[in-house]
């Protein structure tokens, strides 16, 4: 197994690679405020004829382009320019517009030796930053969604800094950051907007901060090449986390060290941590496995000192297998309190005691979410309870630009050895910018004497458990849930009442429905009871919205 130089750092995350992956399908529908850059960056390009005299003596940003040409490319293609100084290496930038307009920027470093190494892949160009106001070139700003930066450290190192977890550190956000925060850099004042969606109890917000803020509350860096300007050897990355406090002397005198190491074209390696305390001890604690690791500090068992998570993903995992770990200095040791083999992207939280909870998903299978459970201190131990449910969910369009997320529970049966049978959604629930606004149990479905209702199927032959379309024509999409696939795959369908600002129960209809718009009107066809004729009934609507049976063949 050969892992890369590089990669994007991630608080709790997998692989680069599907951190990437999952962050663009999550914003993928969202008005990004970072998009507006775009076209700031390509005119800065289409005006700068080198990074030079692209740069002004204040504060300068701007996309790095080639000695003598700035990217030229404007269709479909590739193109590869070079640069002579960025932050003091010289290389490529191998820039790809794809046929849907999906710009990749794919960094390449050529090193004294004459060594080629990959820095990064971007969507857009990197932003070179004087920090300091000297006229110089500090940092190269990765102006994506999570806003990652690269910058040498006073040892000479070359480190990259990812800053979305600083920005929530910074507007006190606890929760699933990566689902709430999204950045993106203002090159002209050097600032970063700070964008917050609606996620559980957070409202919509944005705030302005300097970069240089969140670089100093970043306290998690990766190295990238060495203080003698080269990469880490092959088999091995190299991070640390600075300012701690874990043995209660001192503030902030406490750091850490976190090497990973694998042998060559092997799967078996180690991820070792080693904590420097203020005093000049140094403490040990090895993980026999090759991880991508993340550390982050919390106040977990203490509000005086802070513990160690360590989020120990798997590189090798297709599903982000993550391996949990607290540690803590106790007795001149770094000790091990707590370990949960689950999959990535876990998040912090206070508890009711002020004590920080770490939230946890654990895989029930491929097909549907999580199942999450809180690792907590009981007060002599960290103690793991599971929830002991997991919630599907799914986003249905009412009209006018607003959505819903309509969320499914299920609570099967967690005992090994358990039979299973069919298993079903326990309660339905309607969210908007997170907060319940309708839950819909079994209880609110009538039976019509015509289709059988077994309760709300997670699993089907028939398409799913979901089925979303404006069945009565009113602009707002209309859900259907399986409630029946023995003889005939029937659905209860839900339709949104505007007046009570909720959906309603309709009606439950078999089989896949024609739809006969100029008509008015609706199909459904299904097997008789004696199994030896399909029925084919068509429905109308009344004044009050309802289906009105007109005729059945």
């Amino acid at each position: 197994m050969t892992l890369p130089k590089t990669r994007l750092s991630t608080a709790m995350s997998g692989s680069a690679k599907e951190t990437e992956g999952r962050l663009r399908n999550l914003f993928v529908k969202h008005r990004r405020p970072a998009l507006g850059l775009v076209a700031v960056v390509a005119l800065a390009i289409g005006l700068c004829g080198s990074l030079v005299a692209c740069r002004s003596e204040t504060a300068i940003s701007a996309a790095p382009a080639g000695e003598e040409s700035a990217f030229a490319l404007t269709g479909p293609g590739e193109e590869t320019v070079p640069f002579a100084d960025l932050l003091g290496l010289s290389g490529t930038v191998t820039h790809t517009l794809t046929d849907d307009g999906v710009h990749n920027y794919a960094y390449q470093i050529r090193l004294e030796d004459g060594t080629e190494f990959p820095l990064t892949e971007t969507w857009m160009p990197l932003y070179q930053v004087d920090l300091d106001g000297d006229g110089a070139v500090d940092a190269l700003v990765e102006n994506e969604f999570f806003l990652q930066v690269y910058r040498y450290w006073p040892d000479g190192s070359l480190r990259t800094q990812q800053l979305q977890a600083a920005a929530a550190g910074l507007l006190g956000l606890e929760g699933d950051y990566w689902r709430m925060v999204e950045l993106a850099f203002q090159p002209e004042d050097q600032m970063v907007v700070i964008h917050v969606w609606p996620y559980d109890n957070v409202g919509e917000m944005e705030e302005r901060v300097p970069l240089s803020r969140l670089l100093e509350a970043a306290g998690w860096s990766e190295v990238v090449l060495t203080p003698e300007g080269q990469p880490l050897p092959d088999g091995s990355s190299l991070s640390y986390l600075e300012n701690l406090t874990l043995d209660g002397q001192g503030v902030g005198d406490d750091h850490l060290t976190v090497r990973a190491t694998w042998p060559d074209g092997q799967d078996q390696g180690s991820t070792e941590m080693v904590v420097t305390l203020g005093t000049g001890e140094v403490l040990s604690w090895r993980y026999p496995a090759v991880t991508r690791p993340t550390v982050t500090p919390l106040h977990m068992t203490s509000r005086e000192r802070q513990s160690l998570l360590a989020a120990l993903a798997s590189p090798g995992s297709n599903y982000g297998a993550c391996a949990y770990v607290v540690l803590e200095v106790e007795d001149n040791k770094l000790a091990q309190r707590f370990q949960l083999d689950a999959v990535a992207n876990a998040y912090v939280e206070t508890g009711e005691n002020g004590l920080q909870v770490l939230r946890i998903p654990e895989l029930y299978d491929k097909w549907h979410s999580y199942l999450w459970g809180t690792a907590a201190w009981d007060g002599s131990q960290i103690t793991y309870t599971s929830d002991g449910y997991f919630t599907d969910t799914y986003e249905l369009d009412v009209g006018g630009d607003k959505t819903l997320t309509l969320a499914l529970r299920c609570t099967p049966s967690l005992e090994e050895g358990a039979l299973v049978t069919t298993m079903l959604y326990d309660q339905v629930q309607l969210l908007k910018d997170g907060q319940v606004v309708q839950t819909i149990t079994p209880e609110d479905v009538a039976d019509d004497g015509v289709h059988t209702f077994q309760g709300f199927h997670i699993d089907s032959p028939a398409g799913g458990p979901v089925e979303t379309r404006d069945i009565n024509f009113d602009g707002v999409e209309e859900f259907g849930l399986l409630c029946d696939a023995t003889q005939n795959a029937c659905r209860c369908w839900f339709v949104w009442d505007s007046e009570a600002g909720q959906f309603r129960h309709l009606a439950t209809l078999a089989g896949e429905l024609t739809l006969l718009p100029e008509e008015g009107q609706l199909e459904e066809r299904m097997w008789n009871r004696d199994w030896d004729a399909m029925v084919t009934r068509t429905y109308g609507w009344d004044s009050q919205g309802n289906l009105v049976l007109q005729s059945e063949t």
